[in-house]
């Protein structure tokens, strides 16, 4: 519990630097804004449906390689992405995909009793 608590404090001390520190005519775009929600609900939903394995590094460290990978994918296609509406025919797609490569790397079925 201690280090969900440092990390959350931490990601909270990063995003209040930034907003004080950072450059005020340079605000993110709202491609970037929406590719950030939708990346914190599709990892968030994982890291839920795959919690009673939360102890494992193996799936941390896969977790962290999909998310660069994710993250370097769509990085290079957001101007290309106009409205959010097409995140929602994607993120259901990458979340299945993502199961599935957890099940073969790891052997792990998310949790069937997991509420969105």
């Amino acid at each position: 519990m201690f280090w969900y608590v440092v990390i959350g404090l931490l990601v909270l001390l990063g995003i209040a630097a930034w907003v004080v520190y950072g450059p005020e005519h340079e605000w993110i775009s709202k491609q970037w804004a929406w590719f950030l929600y939708f990346t914190v609900a599709l990892f968030g939903l994982l890291v839920k449906m795959y919690w009673k394995v939360r102890k494992r590094g193996k799936f941390w460290a896969l977790l962290l390689l999909l998310l660069v990978v994710h993250v370097l994918g769509y990085a290079p296609l957001l101007k290309y992405i106009p409205r959010a509406f097409l995140y929602l025919l994607f993120i259901p797609l990458e979340a299945m995909l993502i199961a599935l490569i957890i099940k073969l790397a790891l052997n792990v079925m998310p949790d069937t009793k997991t509420r969105v």
